[in-house]
């Protein structure tokens, strides 16, 4: 659907899933996921080149965004929902993503292999819960200077080329981190 911009739901919209390829490659440029949706399936907004605003209501039950979600589309920031678990490989990999934010109180715990691989973010603050941020997740991200963790934070793995050429200027790594991958900073 080239010609499809806007897609609104009812505030008592009952949807609980949005399902794989739903919008792939429409021309739809904001929407606010209904707060029911559990999941984000794989591709379900990717390539969407249009894409640019993407919003939760404040107490959204999204608990999983899937592989290639929003891969390549236009997004340039994004807030992520408390109760958002993981992110899935290649997620948000090539959006023009500047900042990704966390609400206060975030179940994040893991970020999968190149969730944001090859976008052009350029400032992420990591939530307390993280453990895992998986391989070539920021790899390639040239404009990636900051780079933070929360004060508790329990990360325990940066996996193998974690955040390879990227453009991190300081880092100060957690104490619980007990494993940094190969490579994880080549190129920075």
């Amino acid at each position: 659907c080239q010609s499809l911009q806007k897609i609104e739901f009812t505030e008592n919209s009952e949807l609980q899933n949005i399902g794989e390829t739903a919008f792939l490659n429409s021309a739809i440029e904001e929407i606010m996921i209904p707060l029911h949706v559990t999941s984000i399936a794989d591709q379900t907004f990717s390539k969407c080149k249009k894409l640019k605003t993407v919003k939760f209501p404040e107490n959204s039950e999204l608990s999983l965004i899937e592989k290639s979600a929003f891969a390549g589309s236009s997004l340039t920031n994004i807030l992520i929902p408390q109760h958002v678990k993981q992110i899935g490989e290649y997620s948000f990999s090539k959006c023009k993503l500047k900042t990704v934010e966390f609400t206060e109180n975030s179940e994040l715990y893991l970020i999968k292999n190149c969730a944001f691989a090859d976008s052009t973010i350029e400032k992420i603050i990591f939530p307390s819960k993280i453990e895992r941020i998986d391989q070539n997740s920021f790899y390639g991200c040239s404009k990636l200077k900051i780079v933070e963790f929360s004060k508790d934070c329990v990360l325990q793995t940066i996996d193998k080329r974690a955040f390879s050429y990227s453009s991190i200027e300081s880092l100060s790594i957690p104490s619980h981190v007990k494993m940094i991958g190969e490579s994880c900073f080549c190129g920075c």
